[in-house]
């Protein structure tokens, strides 16, 4: 069964809301046998497209063999291109139907080349590879990223290796943009500009690509409202979530320089000795003069030590709670 999964919100963007509109007037009669579900974003932090989309295909519990298309709300099909959400996929197969538009839009030439590894717009996998990949990272909030990285974990998925289909054909745009400078001073006027978008996109493609993704999704569902065609999914991935991430992202980076500073041994671990050193004298010289009696030898290694076991302890810990 195919089911279509349409991430949105129109709070900052209110045209979002008549999209939707004519999006659930035309799909539904090109697509009578699928299952819509619209994932909306219900909370004050900015848009985070790939996690509505995790959130939509946690929540729908398809099976392995259904078909998820994962479809923005501003791209209708028109033509030969609907037979392209129909046609069965191969198996190890992800179909990428908004190729179309990198092909046809020309808001689209100025940064995007058709045969890239953009992964946006329109897409069709199996449930099962989704899974595979791990589905969308889930740290791009606002506008772009999430996309580009889907692609490459499809591309460089391997045992056994997903193969992408280009569709051709025209896909019409709602949004009625015609230029990329266009959409830029859109997403300015919108505060919808995602911020660190090309060095996060550098640390998947140069990590953990599989890491923070459709497993790792975190968010509450406000309510599911269920309809014969149409499906709606309210989720509430901010705050929390958001807070969470950011914490997480500020320790590991703590720990990444803990474990450089315990890593180069010259000049870093001679400060590092000095100021445990000084440190060690101070408590000392404070704890003599509340009292008559000179510290245990025990207490003295303590406060000498513990300075230096810092680093070596947070490197365990970033080992151990490595994705």
């Amino acid at each position: 069964m195919l089911f279509v999964v349409i991430p949105y919100r129109a709070t900052n963007q209110p045209e979002r809301a008549e999209q939707l509109r004519i999006f659930l007037d035309v799909m539904p009669n090109l697509l009578p046998e699928a299952q819509f579900l619209v994932v909306e974003q219900c909370d004050d932090e900015k848009f985070n497209r790939g996690m509505l989309l995790n959130a939509g295909v946690c929540e729908l519990k398809m099976d392995p063999d259904d078909t998820v298309c994962l479809h923005d709300v501003d791209l209708i099909p028109e033509g030969d291109i609907v037979k392209e959400y129909t046609r069965t996929l191969s198996p190890n197969t992800a179909r990428h139907i908004g190729n179309a538009a990198i092909v046809g839009l020309q808001r689209y030439q100025y940064n995007k080349k058709p045969g890239s590894g953009c992964f946006g717009g329109v897409c069709l996998m199996r449930v099962s590879d989704f899974i595979r990949v791990n589905g969308f990272p889930n740290d791009f909030w606002a506008w772009g990223g999430e996309d580009d990285v889907l692609g490459l974990r499809v591309s460089r998925c391997t045992l056994p290796s997903l193969h992408i289909e280009r569709s051709v054909g025209i896909l019409l745009d709602l949004e009625d943009i015609m230029s990329h400078h266009e959409k830029m001073q859109q997403l300015k006027s919108t505060k919808g500009m995602g911020k660190g978008v090309h060095a996060r996109k550098k640390r998947y493609r140069t990590g953990a690509l599989y890491s923070n993704g459709l497993l790792e999704a975190q968010y509450s569902v406000i309510n599911f409202e269920r309809r014969r065609v149409v499906w709606r999914l309210r989720v509430d991935c901010g705050q929390t979530c958001a807070k969470h991430l950011r914490l997480r992202r500020w320790w590991r980076g703590a720990q990444r320089g803990a474990c450089r500073v315990s890593e180069n041994f010259p000049w870093q671990r001679a400060v590092m000795i000095c100021i445990s050193l000084y440190l060690a004298h101070t408590l000392l010289e404070s704890y003599s003069a509340s009292t008559t009696h000179i510290p245990h030898p025990f207490i003295a290694t303590v406060l000498f030590f513990l300075p230096l076991m810092l680093p070596l302890a947070l490197q365990v810990t970033a080992h151990l709670t490595a994705p």
